[in-house]
């Protein structure tokens, strides 16, 4: 309890929950669902975000949360508890830092770097490159791909280790460690380079790079099309951050040139002619909106690329995608990124640094609706 705690009293969230702080849970949650979707008790807000960190300080350790956490109830835990890396592992580390729990990073970092043997036989082995390549479905024992299935086509998704690398970086910029960065952050970074020297050699007729095969988690299909957004984005920012890391450090300046290149010669995002930002770069326009996934929106909800005063049209086509995507939520309450957390997680994500507040409250308020006294979320 006094280590948990020493932890847990380090961040404190006041939404003004003022005397209702006193009321228990299931006393919050009752006067909540009388007003769902409209406005939630701010101390219930504040529970639930003391909550998350409660579980999380409980489950990370050794190694990472894994899907499911340790409260799954049953001993065949759904997907296996396994580590998923498109979305489910990111989302349980993405308050870790802000909330000031850096002790959890240690098992994320060990379980990534326990991995890295064999990411580079899956770079060899399955496209014939050298760096690394991580799979989508991993246990702290086997970084392999060898999760296949005909509903997706995971052995073609290809970012999964840049995402992951994103939270070395970001650990670096909260910390100012720079043993850290040099030692751990840019050799990571630095093979996830390589692997897109080997891999992304193609060239469409403009001259940019055609990045092939490309996948949009977790639409579906064997193989979706050229340049995914995510795709596109996770190079941007891996690329991106390695960069700007080996400039801080004023390291690997023979190679800084060639990422240069690289980076520039990635092809552009696409909006569609309803002036929404396209889940592919290869004119077709096509978006996957009723989709639990928010791969498209990686820019916003991650890699935080885009911006009004930078990117004012892919800022504003990306509004205009979140919103669509909210329309499929209110036209279907049990769609099917609605009633997934990370979902609505990355929904609100993406929302908030839209700068869409009302919207960020409206899905608290629906998940709000959808926990148990304890505050574990339920998608039933």
């Amino acid at each position: 309890a006094a280590t948990h705690g020493e932890i847990f009293n380090r961040v404190t969230l006041d939404l003004g929950g003022g005397n209702d702080r006193r009321l228990t849970t299931e006393e919050l949650l009752k006067r909540a669902s009388a007003t769902a979707y409209q406005r939630v008790p701010g101390a219930l807000l504040e529970k639930m975000y003391d909550a998350s960190r409660f579980y999380f300080i409980c489950c990370a350790g050794e190694l990472p949360p894994n899907l499911q956490g340790i409260w799954n109830g049953v001993f065949t835990a759904p997907w296996n508890g396994s580590y998923t890396l498109d979305a489910n592992v990111q989302n349980a580390m993405d308050s870790a830092l802000s909330a000031n729990m850096m002790e959890g990073m240690g098992g994320y970092f060990r379980l990534i770097e326990s991995l890295l043997p064999d990411w580079r036989t899956n770079a060899k082995k399955l496209f014939g490159a050298r760096g690394i390549a991580s799979q989508v479905v991993a246990s702290p024992n086997s970084g392999l791909n060898s999760h296949y299935g005909g509903n997706w086509a995971w052995q073609f998704w290809t970012p999964g280790a840049g995402w992951l690398a994103s939270y070395f970086y970001d650990y670096y910029r909260y910390t100012g460690d720079q043993s850290f960065l040099a030692d751990r952050a840019i050799p990571l970074m630095k093979e996830i380079a390589l692997f897109y020297e080997d891999f992304l050699v193609e060239k469409d007729a403009n001259g940019h790079i055609l990045y092939r095969p490309s996948y949009s988690p977790e639409v579906g299909g064997l193989l979706a099309s050229d340049n995914s957004t995510m795709d596109l984005a996770v190079a941007r920012e891996l690329l991106t951050n390695l960069i700007n890391a080996c400039e801080e450090l004023n390291v690997e300046q023979e190679h800084v040139g060639r990422w240069r290149t690289l980076l520039k010669r990635l092809p552009p995002y696409q909006i569609g002619p309803d002036g929404d930002l396209s889940e592919w770069a290869d004119g077709t326009s096509r978006h996957a909106y009723n989709h639990r996934h928010h791969s498209p929106f990686y820019p916003v909800f991650r890699s935080f690329e885009f911006s009004p005063d930078a990117t004012p049209k892919l800022w504003e086509a990306s509004i205009v995608a979140l919103a669509e995507k909210g329309e499929q939520w209110l036209r279907n309450p049990r769609a099917d990124w609605a009633g997934i957390p990370f979902g609505r997680a990355f929904h609100a994500q993406s929302a908030a640094y839209l700068g869409q507040g009302d919207l960020v409250e409206e899905i608290l308020c629906s998940m709000a609706d959808r926990v148990y006294p304890c505050l574990l979320y339920t998608s039933d």
